[in-house]
């Protein structure tokens, strides 16, 4: 399948989400609710029934986005050349980011209707998944492009070929 297929299939199902969630109605106390003792002050209430309304349809978008800078990644590759270790490896870096994001949601939802004050290397879980999972884990997608750029992107023969065409264009 093109790329280009999978990328405007990909941003109608980000638009569609992103219409579904503009669209849902808002919970009670979504936006805070009053303090009791000061007035000028908001409270959050409960992130699991402010969310619920949104929950998979929030995380269905979360996938989506992910699923779109990677194929945006894919976009730049050579795809006249075979690479299967770094597609093994885009694929398992793509496979570890959703797993972390949908990690994080689940986490935040238990957190969320637990009230626990449990800690994870200082940070309650679904911040530390965010933390160290979610934002360590496109570093895999930078650390590719930074060992491998040459033969999967842009090689010297093909480089020297537009530095060549830019020449004689700039000549005319």
């Amino acid at each position: 399948m093109k790329i280009s297929i999978v990328l405007f299939s990909l941003l109608v199902g980000i638009c569609l989400a992103l219409g579904i969630v503009l669209m849902t109605e808002e919970p009670e106390g979504a936006a805070g609710v009053g303090h009791p003792e000061f007035s000028s002050m908001l409270q959050g209430g409960d992130g699991a029934q402010r969310l619920a309304p949104v929950r998979l349809v929030s995380r269905i978008l979360g996938v989506l986005l992910i699923l779109f800078f990677v194929a945006l990644l894919v976009l730049g590759t050579r795809r006249k050349k075979s690479f299967p270790t770094e597609r093994r490896l885009l694929w398992m870096g793509t496979l570890a980011y959703v797993g972390f994001f949908l990690a994080m949601t689940v986490a935040y939802d238990a957190y969320a209707s637990s009230g626990s004050d449990v800690l994870v290397l200082s940070f309650p879980p679904p911040t530390a998944l965010m933390l160290y999972g979610v934002g360590f884990t496109p570093l895999v997608f930078v650390f590719l492009y930074m060992l491998r750029f040459d033969p999967w992107i842009l090689d010297d023969d093909e480089l020297g070929r537009f530095l060549d065409e830019t020449v004689r264009k700039a000549e005319k």
